[in-house]
This record gives C-alpha cells, structure tokens and sequence, in this order.
C-alpha cells in the first residue's frame, strides 16, 4: 500500500508539471500545436505507450523545439485525450467521444479505447443517438457500447421506421440490427421496419429512375434480409394485410392458399413450406371445386408430417388433413383430436366466409 501511495505522488507530480502548461518550469520535450495554440507534453509519458507516438517522436523526426503541427483535433480534444496519459481520466461528453475514440485509435492506446467505450455505455441514449452509436461501435470494435446500443434498439425497435438516422443508414448496420433482433422481436415489426428502410433507401436514391420499377428496386434492396424474417410466425391478418399485397417480395407464392366461395368470398392460408406437401397437394386440388370445402381421393397420399398447428384464440378456420384421404377446411369448434391441422385461415378484412357449395381451392 506503501508503494502505491508513493506511485500516486510521483504520477501527480508529473501531471501537476503537465497542467501548468509553462514551458519555463514544466521541463517539457515535446511540443504540439492544434488551433494556433500550444500544447507542452513529456515525450516519456507518450511513447512508452504508444507506438504511434514512438515512431512519431522519434529523435530521427523531431527535435525538442520542433512544433508538431496537427489539424485533424482540435485542441480540448488533444488536451483531454494527454490529460488521460498522464492521469488515467479525463473529461469526456457526447460531444467529443466519438474523436476521443479517434484518437485512441489512431495513437493505438487501447486502454484509452475502453475507458471511452465505458462512458459511451452509460450515456442517455436516443434512438437517433443509438444508431450512430452502433455504427461506431461497429467501426472501432467498443464491446460495450455495442450491447448497450443494441439493447436500446431492441427495446425501441418500432420507432426505427419513423428515425431519419435509421432510414439513412448504411445496409451492414441494418443487416447486424437485423441478425440481433430476429428472434426477440415480432416477425410483422421486423418486417415493417425493413421494408420502410429499403423504401426510403430506394427514394433517396437514382436506383428507381434506373430501373424504371419501385417494387423491383425496393426488392433488390430487401431480398437479402428475408431469409431471417420469419414469416410463417405472422399472424396471418397481418400476411394477408401487408405482405401479400407486396407479393413481389417473393420468388414463390406456393405457400400461400385460397379457397373460395359460390359467394365469391376468399379464406387464405399460409402453409409451412414443405415442399412435399404442397407438391401433394398442389397436384390434385389445384384450381378444382368441391360440393362443399372438402377433397377426397382414396388414392391420394400425403407425406408425413410433423403437427406444428395448434389451435389458437382469434381463428376460427382451419385447413386440416384426415387419415382417411380427405383433406379440407373446418370451423375451429368441428375440429377433433384426429384432425391434421396444417393452416390458419383467415377471411379477407370486412368480409366473412361461409361454406357453400362448389369451393374452389387454389394453391397461387
């Protein structure tokens, strides 16, 4: 403890020698000018811990009275980031973190790095803030900023859609935001929230004008963050509301089914895409009607499949398969234990459904 207290004393000598800042008592054997104003160090307390300034001081460079002239900090920047070589803290803001972080790199102190990255971490974030965050979180490798910004996000993930920042921002930071938030949030928000970036993605641009087609320009933007949107985990409201209406988005529709009515009223279904089953099924019920909404074929075989459809509160149909060879919809009170659930389906938006004679099933 001894030796520690004594450690102490001779590092506030040398950082009392640095604040006074007066080249006649300081001893100083460096010299940096930012903004036409002088900045006095000790070469010491530099290059041993940096190689940047090792190489930078180096006597084969400079003199004890050469200026070392530098443009890219300003001077509190530069003050503050020797202040922390000398003391071990310094005074960091909103404002000057993300050059202070700079500078770390630059000077490759990565001590200095984490000491930024903690304070960054525990700044009051926005979700404007949180973007620009994770993009330099991103850019200098500062761990804890990171978790904290992705943490912000996920938790205001709606809000991203309407954030200029967000809409502005660059397709690897959406793709993290994305890869991080697929299996914590809602299918139908991620979907929203990607869908509103590509689209602002493709206005801000000259893309449109080039290919003559938003849908085609927005799907060449979307296409790769798809395959981590999963859409069979949508309410089917919201996949017949807002994502087949967009059908451009997908190169198949083969998951998706229609069955309708004499009355011309529509039910639609999402199937789990296996491709065995809807292959079956496609085959024989295509574009066919029935007395009434069912399918029969003694000859018929399905593939064996695992039930992942369980009943649920809000649905009130659902297309099912029975051992016997018929397959069909039902009403969610008809159903018994044997029946094979295999979609939810679901009338279109202020219209009901009835069963009638002559269904027509369509797999589009």
């Amino acid at each position: 403890m001894a030796a520690s207290n004594k450690f102490n004393e001779l590092q506030q000598i040398k950082f009392d020698l640095f604040q006074t800042q007066d080249p006649e008592i300081g001893r100083f054997d460096v010299i940096f000018e930012l903004e036409g104003k002088r900045l006095y160090a000790h070469k010491p307390m530099l290059n041993l811990v940096s190689d940047t300034f090792d190489a930078m001081l180096s006597d084969r460079w400079t003199s004890n009275d050469e200026v070392i002239k530098l443009k890219d900090y300003t001077y509190d920047q530069f003050y503050q980031f020797i202040t922390f070589l000398y003391s071990g803290e310094c005074h960091l803001t909103e404002e000057n973190a993300f050059s202070m972080v700079d500078i770390a790199e630059f000077y490759q102190i990565q001590i200095f790095k984490e000491y930024c990255d903690e304070y960054l971490a525990h700044v009051v974030f926005t979700v404007e803030s949180a973007i620009k965050f994770l993009e330099l979180s991103e850019r200098y490798s500062l761990i804890q900023l990171k978790t904290a910004a992705q943490s912000f996000i996920t938790n205001n993930f709606s809000s991203l859609g309407n954030c200029g920042t967000f809409l502005k921002v660059g397709k690897s930071v959406v793709e993290q935001i994305v890869i991080h938030n697929k299996d914590i949030v809602k299918p139908e928000v991620l979907f929203e929230v990607v869908f509103k970036w590509a689209e602002s993605q493709v206005i801000q641009s000259e893309e449109i004008d080039a290919l003559q087609n938003r849908a085609e320009a927005i799907k060449t933007k979307i296409s790769d963050f798809l395959g981590h949107i999963n859409f069979s985990k949508m309410k089917m409201s919201f996949l017949l509301q807002a994502v087949v209406p967009l059908g451009f988005i997908f190169s198949s529709y083969d998951e998706l089914i229609t069955i309708t009515n004499s009355y011309g009223q529509k039910i639609h279904g999402y199937l789990q895409p296996d491709k065995r089953l809807i292959g079956s099924i496609k085959a024989y019920t295509h574009g066919k009607s029935s007395p009434s909404s069912w399918w029969e074929n003694e000859n018929f075989q399905f593939p064996k499949i695992t039930n992942s459809i369980k009943k649920r509160n809000g649905i009130d149909w659902y297309l099912l398969l029975q051992k016997n060879g018929f397959f069909g919809l039902k009403y969610e009170k008809d159903i018994i234990d044997s029946d094979h659930l295999i979609a939810e389906m679901i009338a279109e938006e202020g219209k009901g459904f009835c069963i009638t004679q002559n269904c027509k099933f369509d797999i589009d």
